[in-house]
């Protein structure tokens, strides 16, 4: 056990607790705190840096819940030590439920009544406003995608330029563009599930890897993009613990691979704030992909150290002009 080298401005905007995760989380992700290590109690560590035991309570929680830190009954809080093998719980024999059955399908979208005087007065500005000259930019809006950029840097910890944000219909649309700048018959590890996709979009993949779970990674040789989904695994929901993730993007900063980050179901927390996205640890690997709406927006897409691509992937437009062969022919998505 040891007292965290870790100092708190006071002066900073945000919450302390907030602020004490993002150190402990720098620990971890620079070799200081290596899985296995014991933290200190809140409590030890609130007296340490002359907090209140709530701050230092709500980091832990934080991390936790982002799969960095793991907790021992009756042994206290860890670096969280990923890969082990799931518990098998034991089988119970249940009777039939012959009551009638209750159907939870997802109807319309619940807005707030509050909003609903604003969403009337967007719809009628837009209805009544003259439509745009000629073609609109195939990736999408330039208002638009401002906002994205914006709220990618306010919600998800990215800092990406609007011009790095592409406007797609959906994510299958969006991988479509983005691995069509990939060379003929690239490989990458997939799951299972994903195999149709995949080659739906691409026809010429071949498998390399059998990765379950793709919980760990650490060796992507040969490999040219990895599809992930660390924010909410589906159908699970499981999250891509934090030592896992900064295993998955070495791997793929030492393969020179693209790791293609589907953010999908980040925003829904309800305890802890939302866990950071991939792109916001190493801003040169991931290409995150984020939906609104049903609409997918694809944002900060670097060109990958090392590449046997000759294509740059460092600003969309210069990939998308390879994809569509006319403004026509895009499909982006508008408000």
């Amino acid at each position: 056990m040891q007292i965290l080298p870790v100092t708190l401005d006071r002066t900073a905007p945000g919450s302390l607790g907030g602020q004490l995760s993002g150190r402990i989380r720098e620990l971890v992700v620079a070799g200081t705190l290596t899985r296995g290590d014991r933290l200190p109690s809140s409590r030890a560590l609130a007296a340490d840096l002359g907090v209140s035991r709530s701050v230092a309570e709500q980091a832990y929680e934080q991390l936790l819940a982002e799969g960095w830190l793991e907790t021992r009954r009756g042994a206290g809080t860890y670096v969280a030590a990923t890969g082990a093998a799931p518990v098998a719980l034991p089988r119970r024999r249940t009777a039939p439920d012959e009551r009638p059955v209750v159907r939870l399908d997802a109807g319309t979208p619940w807005i707030d009544p509050r909003h609903a005087a604003g969403w009337r007065r967007a719809w009628r500005e837009v209805s009544t406003a003259r439509p745009p000259r000629g073609y609109d930019d195939p990736r999408g809006l330039p208002e638009l995608r401002a906002l994205i950029a914006d709220r990618l840097a306010r919600t998800r910890g990215l800092t990406v330029d609007p011009d790095e944000v592409v406007v797609t219909n959906g994510t299958t649309d969006g991988l479509r563009h983005l691995l069509a700048v990939l060379p003929p018959g690239s490989r990458g590890p997939r799951a299972r599930s994903g195999r149709a996709a995949v080659e739906t979009v691409r026809g010429a993949v071949r498998e390399v890897h059998d990765l379950p779970a793709l919980e760990t990674v650490t060796d992507l040789t040969g490999v040219v993009a990895a599809y992930v989904t660390p924010a909410h695994q589906h159908p699970l929901g499981r999250v891509m613990p934090g030592p896992d993730r900064v295993a998955l993007l070495d791997a793929a900063r030492a393969a020179g691979a693209l790791v293609v980050e589907d953010d999908y179901d980040s925003e829904f927390r309800y305890d802890v704030a939302p866990v950071p996205a991939l792109a916001s640890l190493d801003h040169q690997r991931p290409c995150c992909a984020g939906g609104v709406q049903q609409r997918d927006a694809v944002a900060s897409c670097p060109a990958p150290t090392g590449s046997r691509s000759s294509t740059p992937l460092t600003r969309p437009g210069r990939w998308w002009s390879r994809t569509t062969t006319t403004p026509s022919s895009a499909t982006t998505s508008r408000p």
